[in-house]
């Protein structure tokens, strides 16, 4: 699916979320599945359930993970007044990218602590 995204970006102009492309459905799906192998041949073949204990509780309570940061961190940041210190990281790629770590490593962190009392949401 990756070769098939790669491949059909010169025909619609490249990769494009909005509106969608092919190349960007294809490429997507490509990762997501390598992604996928990636982690069942670490945790299946060489046993490593440890290291990847912390995707597991997010994963269980996926529709929390999701809005973790819109509606629970960021406004918590926001009424504290830390969020102006996440300006910071806007003035180069990567720190843009550092903003995205430190944002889903929370988001993750209050995923694992509600899967963990059991404050499961479900739809």
């Amino acid at each position: 699916m990756l070769f098939i995204g790669l491949c059909w970006e010169a025909y619609e102009g490249g990769i494009k979320k909005d509106p969608v492309t092919f190349s960007y459905l294809f490429v997507t799906a490509g990762l997501s599945f390598m992604t996928l192998i990636f982690f069942s041949i670490i945790c299946d073949y060489y046993r490593c359930q440890r290291s990847t204990a912390f995707l597991v509780r997010p994963g269980q309570n996926p529709m929390m993970a999701y809005v973790a940061n819109d509606l629970l961190i960021f406004p918590i940041l926001q009424m504290t007044g830390i969020i102006n210190f996440f300006s910071i990281f806007a003035h180069s790629p990567f720190g843009a990218f550092m903003q995205g770590v430190v944002a889903t490593a929370l988001a993750v962190a209050v995923t694992m602590l509600f899967t963990h009392i059991r404050c499961i949401w479900r739809t």
